[in-house]
């Protein structure tokens, strides 16, 4: 690559469930933004239908309702090493390598990604899409701490890193201790829901 500056990402580390991995199953949507600050609470409600007389029914007073079993969606599976990215019992490790050049395309922030060699846990993967990611607390300039969406297939088709080929470098500033996706997806896990899978990232100091 031209010479280039290394970008650190002392980030969250989330992926979409849904997103495409090549020779893996698929996974869920990509991760859900940050809760945005409400302006004012809006509650609504629904009036109950006027009536002149009370609804008769011809249902006896003493007959059981018929019972129900709890419906819940079936969380995907997911290949091994896309298990081992997002090992939540690991700091994983990440760097980025950019040149000059594409540092200036990303300065403002544009939905267009430039090539970047990226290296996850000592996995280098060269020409992967980046850009900055953009919209309420995500949106850092470079001299704080930006947060990045990933796209490994990019630029070259069917390039991956450990089966997974979109995933986002957070930088939750909104959450300074890091706890409160990761407890809030395992609460949708438990309750059957599918849920953005996270795990916490570093730099590589060298």
């Amino acid at each position: 690559m031209t010479p280039s500056i290394r970008v650190s990402a002392a980030l969250g580390l989330c992926a979409a469930l849904l997103a495409v991995s090549c020779g893996t199953e698929s996974a869920a949507p990509a991760t859900s933004p940050p809760p945005q600050e409400p302006d004012a609470t809006v509650e609504t409600s629904v009036p109950p239908p006027e009536s002149s007389s009370p609804v008769e029914t011809s249902e006896p007073a003493d007959t059981e309702p018929p019972a129900t079993t709890p419906s819940t969606t079936p969380l995907p599976s997911f290949s091994e090493p896309s298990e081992r990215l997002f090992d939540q019992a690991v700091l994983h490790e990440i760097d980025i390598e950019i040149s000059d050049e594409n540092l200036a395309l990303l300065d403002p922030p544009t939905d267009d990604r430039v090539p970047v060699r990226l290296t996850v846990d000592g996995i280098t993967a060269d020409d992967v899409g980046l850009r900055l990611k953009q919209g309420w607390g995500q949106s850092q300039p470079f001299d704080k701490k930006p947060g990045f969406s990933i796209e490994t297939d990019e630029f070259v088709d069917d390039v991956t890193l450990f089966d997974v080929d979109r995933f986002s470098l957070g930088n939750a500033t909104w959450d300074h201790s890091f706890v409160n996706e990761p407890l809030v997806y395992s609460v949708y896990e438990a309750a059957g829901i599918p849920a953005p899978r996270t795990a916490l990232a570093s730099d590589r100091e060298r």
